[in-house]
């Protein structure tokens, strides 16, 4: 089964399948993670890894089995994109400039979005899971609101020049 195939098909299943199929499935997407080359690629199979496959972990074993497989690439993706923005030729035409922006800022949010997911996760339970048991998640929660801010901060007068400009932005 080819990866395309095999992502397709993951997207269908329901949580009881995703539960049966963990030790065979969340390894392959795991790997597709770390080999994919395309941002958008890797924020969709993190996509899938964390709103289908993280309810089914034991939550004791959510560093060993996910977190510290997922979350340098998850942050190496978050550095990329903001990269990418700061790269924008910031020269071009307004409406183009506005789309690329936008998208860049989409795979933001799907990140940012896939920690909370993480993060209400490893809140989730009845009794406080230490910090040392899941020791990679606020490591890469703390880069990802470091990161953010310093967006914010220094590209702030580019965004409200997009905002404000005479086309609309969204």
């Amino acid at each position: 089964m080819s990866q395309t195939t095999f992502l397709e098909s993951v997207v269908s299943w329901d949580h009881q399948k995703c539960q049966q199929n963990l030790d065979e499935a969340l390894p392959k997407l795991i790997d597709f993670l770390q080999n994919a080359e395309i941002i958008q690629e890797k924020v969709g199979i993190l996509k899938i890894i964390c709103q289908l496959f993280l309810p089914c972990i034991q939550i004791e074993e959510s560093e060993n089995k996910l977190f510290r497989h997922i979350i340098e690439k998850a942050c190496c993706s978050f550095e990329c994109i903001l990269n990418d923005i700061k790269q924008i030729n910031k020269n071009q035409d307004i409406s183009v400039l506005s789309g690329q922006v936008l998208g860049l800022l989409e795979l933001l949010s799907d990140i940012v979005e896939c920690y909370e997911v993480c993060v209400k996760y490893v809140g989730s339970t009845e009794v406080p899971l230490a910090w040392n048991k899941v020791q990679s998640l606020p490591t890469g929660a703390v880069h990802i609101l470091k990161g953010t801010y310093g967006h914010c901060k220094d590209e702030i007068d580019f965004c409200c020049d997009l905002y404000y400009s005479p086309i609309p932005f969204f």
